[in-house]
């Protein structure tokens, strides 16, 4: 069954990040809508959610998966080409940094960071006014 995910804290935002983890992609594979406020990933990502349970040991299996940011107000990188095919990363991890700490437990983030962090010394920092993050899987195997 193809995930469909949603990250509106810190918390929810390390599952994306551990689902994500290790997922290849280009620099064409960047997005970067600034009048809809979206910024977007397309991924080649493992499932790690049904490897274990299906697949032989040492088997990976691998879907096509779109990673989506809402309410980007400002995109910033480096060590990357948007738009360039030929430039190979791999995801390593996601972080989130609150402009302040939320003054509820259960509180959805507000304004803040996300940095995306790629191999290669990639990265690209997003300032976002709150935390509005979808995984979503597009086809069932690579």
């Amino acid at each position: 069954m193809p995930l469909r995910l949603i990250a509106r804290d810190a918390v929810d935002l390390t599952v994306i990040a551990a689902l994500t983890q290790d997922a290849h992609l280009t620099g064409a594979d960047l997005c970067w809508l600034p009048r809809k406020r979206r910024f977007g990933l397309l991924l080649g990502r493992h499932r790690r959610e049904v490897t274990a349970m299906r697949t032989p040991a040492g088997e990976q299996e691998r879907i096509r998966s779109l990673l989506v940011f809402d309410d980007v107000l400002r995109v910033a990188h480096r060590g990357l080409s948007r738009g360039d095919a030929q430039q190979n990363l791999a995801l390593l991890t996601l972080h989130y940094v609150p402009e302040a700490q939320p003054t509820e437990v259960d509180a959805p983030a507000g304004p803040g960071r996300v940095r995306i962090v790629f191999d290669q010394g990639a990265a690209v920092e997003l300032t976002v006014e709150c935390l509005e993050v979808m995984l979503t899987d597009l086809s069932r195997e690579l």
